[in-house]
């Protein structure tokens, strides 16, 4: 099994997990089925993965856990591939050649069958459906219980779809197809880079911001707080007795205050990662390490009331981070910005400004991140009617400001990030993409030569530009709870768009 390389950024997890299974699952009665597991995550084994794959072995399954960077030709019964994040995406031709084995379903006479699942995939799977002959949409927690079911996943191979030139759909005979969700799920530690234990303690968001897929694509759901408390316990064992709790919004977790207490009072030593600027206030005693996380999204107040649907002033939010930094004694300051919103213009640019230098009259010296992501309208999102702009006119003048205000550094030290229109433009177009990607994916795409591979079968500015609601979009087929009149009436009142 993987040993921890940085080169490939795997780590001694899957060693750990691959033994802990075969401990685990040593009695139970076996089938005589053979499953792989291939998780395309650079970093590590992901927890999801470690419960699919317990769920697996419970069920008799023989389970073996091999990373991409391991992937050789083998024929077992079923083959699951784990995809994080659409940039993965690119990974997938990767794999089949590691394997040895045609990507493209229809061309590949196989007794294995090849299951995708992942965070994007329910949201949008079909840009990868033509590799895969079963597609699971949503949480897979009890796999083991289905796997041998196929009517519990999404089979592409009997669907047809035709598209427009703007990536619409034409016509095509899928039906409706509900998005998966467990009840209760409980999370086993596990050990990351052999130095700290993390776990999940909620899944989706409270918040549902208009551009974030967190809040719409699962409900919110907590780990039992008796079952968390005793999974805490057991790290207290190990020597590594780090602990890092996993959730979208930490502190927004019903018994945070109490585990605060609890790791404290036993000695845990607990990251508890990033505190919302919405929770700051809410805290009596910060306990553990702890940065201070501002998603202010819009550069400018007039931004910031689309995206957040409220009025924050620059004042409001330089006197939060005051208090952070003096009252609560954090020392790093991580503020997350989102610009090239198709409404921005220079008055939003220079209002960002006003906000940077106010940042001066804190006297007491901290460390500031500053990220810059240019917004995408995300499938499943009330911003998937937006269009993306590909524009670096506004990122140049974000700069150039930044390069203007002088003597700032005596009050922080400053570390910036730039994510790029292109690269995440060319993201754009995947995620928003249909069945006509898989074929693309072979030939190498990136952020330069996309827009010339795809022309011949959609206009890559029109799959970039504004969406109808009457527009059949490539995953409108998957039900995730909510209708898409209601995302589009968010779109239509946070854009002041009246009518329909």
């Amino acid at each position: 099994m993987a040993r921890y390389d940085k080169k490939q950024g795997w780590n001694k997890t899957h060693l750990f997990i691959q033994k802990s299974l075969d401990k685990i699952n040593k009695d139970i009665p076996k089938k005589n089925k053979s499953i792989i597991i291939t998780d395309f995550g650079s970093h590590h084994f992901s927890n999801a993965n470690f419960i699919i794959a317990n769920s697996l072995r419970e069920n008799g399954f023989d389970v073996k856990i091999r990373p991409l960077s391991e992937c050789k030709p083998a024929t077992p019964d079923y083959w699951l591939v784990s995809i994080l994040t659409v940039q993965q995406y690119l990974d997938i031709p990767k794999f089949f050649k590691k394997i040895n084995k045609n990507p493209i379903r229809e061309k590949r006479d196989d007794k294995t069958i090849f299951i995708a699942g992942g965070y994007p995939l329910g949201s949008n799977p079909e840009p990868i459906a033509d590799f895969f002959d079963l597609i699971g949409i949503g949480e897979y927690d009890d796999i083991g219980d289905m796997i041998e079911d196929d009517t519990q996943f999404y089979r592409p191979s009997e669907y047809d779809v035709n598209y427009e030139e703007d990536g619409s759909v034409k016509d095509t005979n899928q039906p409706k197809i509900k998005k998966r969700f467990v009840s209760e799920f409980t999370s086993d530690p596990q050990l990351m880079y052999g130095k700290f234990f993390q776990t999940e303690i909620s899944r989706g968001c409270k918040n549902k911001c208009p551009y974030c897929q967190l809040g719409w694509g699962r409900p919110y759901r907590e780990v039992d707080k008796t079952k968390f408390f005793n999974i805490a316990r057991k790290i207290r064992n190990f020597k590594s007795n780090k602990f890092n709790p996993w959730s979208s919004d930490l502190f927004g977790v019903s018994y945070i205050k109490e585990f605060m207490e609890f790791s404290e009072k036993y000695n845990i030593k607990t990251d508890f990662g990033s505190v919302c600027l919405n929770r700051i206030k809410e805290i009596d005693k910060i306990r553990g390490s702890v940065n201070l996380r501002i998603g202010v999204e819009g550069i400018s107040e007039r931004l910031r009331m689309i995206l957040k649907g409220k009025k924050i002033t620059n004042d409001e939010l330089i006197e939060d981070i005051r208090f952070g930094i003096e009252e609560k004694n954090i020392g790093t300051i991580k503020l997350f910005f989102m610009y090239n919103y198709p409404t921005e213009d220079k008055d939003d640019i220079y209002n960002h400004k006003e906000f940077l230098m106010g940042l001066r009259s804190i006297k007491k010296r901290f460390v500031l991140s500053l990220k810059y992501t240019p917004i995408q309208p995300l499938p499943q999102t009330p911003f998937q009617f937006n269009k993306f702009v590909e524009t670096f006119d506004n990122l140049i003048m974000i700069k150039e400001i930044d390069g203007e205000i002088k003597g700032m550094e005596k009050n922080y030290s400053k570390v910036q990030r730039f994510s790029f229109p292109d690269t995440r433009a060319f993201f754009t177009a995947l995620e928003r993409g249909g069945r006509y990607w898989s074929d693309i994916l072979l030939k190498k795409p990136n952020k330069d030569n996309w827009k010339e591979l795809i022309t011949h079968i959609i206009n890559p500015q029109k799959l970039l530009d504004y969406r109808k609601y009457e527009n059949i979009e490539p995953w409108d087929f998957i039900d995730v709870g909510f209708s898409k009149r209601q995302l589009y009436e968010i779109y239509k009142k946070r854009n002041g768009i009246k009518g329909v």
